[in-house]
Formats: structure tokens, sequence, C-alpha cells
């Protein structure tokens, strides 16, 4: 029965990979350029763009989209090499907080490894206001004015980067898949969805002047980006990071999607300079930043009990632990604390909701006219369950009984006493 599970188990896998790159080359890419035209060219309807498809036919249209940004253009790929040498430095030179980080070598010695995201991101941000508003280097809109050649330019660059990657000569070096992915990541999907937030917002204030509702969304998106990088160690030692490595969906996910797709409730905000004043505007601010903070909370509230190992108290009182046992890829038989107090009593995965809540918030100054500032939000919802069964499935196959100890005190995956 549980070789059974195992080839199935892996068989699904085999399929998901094969069928990652199909997905993106050929339905996720002209998506992501669909959703761009029907913002800056549809006024952000749906209705508009099948009503595009009809007339025009599904391939013509999308043809006539995609085409002239297929492989990207000549000025976005000068844009996208000059972001990297210029994040690349960064990170190489700015100080940051040294850690141990066990999964940087194949026979799982301690290394020492610099976090210095939030620096980066920080000077990144203020470099580019001040190149583009103060020295006249480039327009502020020029992200926005060139977004679907980005797209072509990071679509082709993260296939190329994998294929690389799956070299022989490369993989020889076990630390590559961890550099890889921080690469990914941190220095290129993170930092630019954070510039094509200003972006975004300059060009708005060049069409019609800034509205506050852009304003809150971009706010709490670049909140949301400074959280991810004060946590930037807690992450890169996640499920994605550890277990994924540098699988298609990873790398073109990270490379593309993120700076492309999470952006679209701003992209969409950029036409429609709704007004919400200040009390609206406010309470979406508070009650995003809110959540985003307790996202954060969440997840650092594990991974102190962890370091801790237990020794610490969660809601003022003494946690309730099952310390799981497991065996590593290097053949170690070691322990694991597995929470069942404070936000990880509620449910397995609690922290998925303020993430989720934190996304509707962002989108929700776009108000409800139309679909398109919420798609992010449904495609959000879909992955964090997805990434819920996931995650769950390792853990089973990863602690054992010890596991099925942990789902019997928290019954609940995600929502309290619904799901």
């Amino acid at each position: 029965m549980a070789r059974s599970f195992l080839s199935l188990s892996i068989a699904t896998r085999r399929l998901r990979y094969a069928a990652g790159p199909f997905l993106a080359i050929f339905c996720l890419m002209p998506l992501i350029l669909a959703v761009w035209h029907a913002n800056v060219a549809l006024e952000g309807s749906l209705k508009q763009l099948f009503f595009l498809f009809f007339h025009k036919g599904f391939f013509s249209a999308m043809h006539s989209i995609c085409r002239p940004y297929i492989f990207g253009t000549a000025c976005a790929w000068q844009i996208f090499f000059t972001f990297l040498i210029i994040s690349q430095l960064l990170f190489r030179f700015l100080p940051g907080m040294r850690y141990y980080d066990r999964s940087m070598t194949s026979e799982g010695a301690l290394t020492i490894s610099k976090s210095n995201g939030f620096f980066v991101f920080a000077a990144l941000l203020i470099g580019y206001l001040i190149a583009s508003k103060f020295l006249h280097l480039f327009p502020a809109t020029i992200l926005y004015d060139h977004f679907a050649g980005l797209v072509g330019a990071l679509n082709v660059f993260s296939l190329g980067v994998l294929i690389l990657s799956k070299s022989t000569a490369i993989k020889a070096f076990h630390s590559f898949y961890r550099h890889f992915n921080i690469f990914t990541t941190c220095r290129c999907a993170m930092l630019g969805w954070a510039l094509m937030l200003v972006s975004f917002a300059a060009k708005q204030q060049e069409l019609y002047g800034l509205c506050d509702s852009l304003i809150v969304s971009m706010a709490l998106q670049l909140l949301f980006i400074a959280k991810f990088f004060l946590w930037e160690i807690g992450y890169l030692r996640a499920m994605d990071i550890t277990y994924d490595r540098s699988g298609f969906c990873l790398c073109w996910g990270t490379m593309v999607w993120i700076p492309a797709f999470y952006t679209s409730p701003t992209l969409y905000l950029v036409h429609h300079p709704h007004r919400l004043g200040v009390p609206l505007a406010l309470l979406f601010f508070l009650c995003g930043a809110a959540c985003i903070l307790l996202n954060l909370l969440v997840d650092r509230q594990r991974s102190h009990v962890r370091n801790k190992n237990g020794e610490c108290l969660v809601w003022r009182k003494k946690p309730d632990l099952i310390f799981a046992n497991y065996t590593t890829e290097w053949g170690e038989e070691k322990q694991n604390l597995l929470l069942v107090s404070g936000w990880w009593g509620i449910s397995r995965h609690f922290h998925y909701i303020p993430e989720l809540l934190g996304a509707f918030f962002w989108s929700a100054p776009a108000l409800f006219s139309h679909f398109l500032p919420y798609f992010y939000l449904s495609f959000l919802a879909i992955l964090l369950v997805d990434r819920a069964y996931r995650h769950e499935r390792r853990c089973a196959m990863k602690y054992g009984k010890d596991w099925e100890k942990y789902c019997e005190k928290v019954p609940f995956r995600i929502i309290p006493f619904i799901y």
C-alpha cells in the first residue's frame, strides 16, 4: 500500500513538472499579456476582452496582443540587465545579518550566509526615485511603459536560466540550488514587484494625478514586500525553497509570474483613479496592515519556539508540543517541534488567512465594478489551498504517526470550524 502511494506520488510529481513548462509557455504568459491589454486598452474590463476574442477570433486576438512582445524588446532587455547588475551589486556590498545555513552543502555542514534583502529593497526604491525624479536619468514610468516587453524578456530569460540550471556541470554544485532560488525569488521577483508598483503610481500621477486608492494599494504591497525581506531567513528555509529547489514552477513562477501578475490590482488602478476619501482609505490600509503584521507574527511564533527548543512561553503559557522524529536526506535521525499552541493550535495553516485578507485589502481600493482586480486574489486562494495539501502530504511522509497526532490535536486545515 505504501509502495503504491509512493509510486502514485512520484508519478503525480513528474506529471506536474512535465505540465509546468507547457502551461507557462502556452497559457500563463499569454494570460499575463491578455490581462495587461485589458487593463491598459480595454478599461480593465473582461467583458470587453471577451468581445475582442469573439469578434476577432481568440487565436487571432491573442496573436496580435502577444506577437510584438514574445521575445521582449530591446529597451526591455536593457532595463532588465541594468536591474540585475545593480541589484547584484547591492546584495554583494550592502551589510546584512549573518546566519548559519545547513542546506548550502550536500553534506549538510553549517555555512555562513548573509541576509540583507531589506536593505537592498530600501536602497533600490530610494535609488529608483532619486534617479528618475531628481537626476532625470529615466522616466519613473519606464517599467509601466515597457511592461509587456519586460514580460517577454523575463519569460525568455527564465527559460534560459532553467535550462542552464539543469546542465550536469551546474548540478554538480549542490549549493547552486539555494543560491539560484535566492536569486530568482529575492533578487528578481520581490524587488521587481516593488519597482513595478512605483512605476505604476508614477504613470497615474502623470495621467490623472495620484489618487488615494492607488496609494493604499501600493503602500500595502510595499509593506508586504518589506515583511518578506524582514522574514527573509525564515522564507528561505520554507517548503518551496528547501523541497522544490530549482524546479520550473519555482523558476518561472518567481521570475515572471510574481512581478507581472501580482501587480495586476495596481495596474488596473492606473486607469481607474478612484477617490476613496480619508475614512475608507484609512480603513483599507489599517485592516491590510494588521493582516500583514499578523502573518509575520504567526510565522515568527513557530520559528521562535523552535529556536528556543520549546523553552519559552506562547500566549503566556508553556507551549503544547509534539516532538516529531524524522530522517534527513543525509541519513541523520532528528527531531522537530510541531507547535500545537498559539496561532498554530487554531488551524494547521492559519497563516494563510491573514495572507489572503491582506491581498483582499490591497485589491479592494479598486472597488467592485470589475472582476479583474481580484484575479490575483482568486489565484492566491487556489495556490494556498493546493500548497496546504502538498505540505501536509510531505509532512505525513516525513513525520508519520507524529503528524497524525498533530492533526488530531489541530483538526482544521486553514479556516477554524469550517475547513
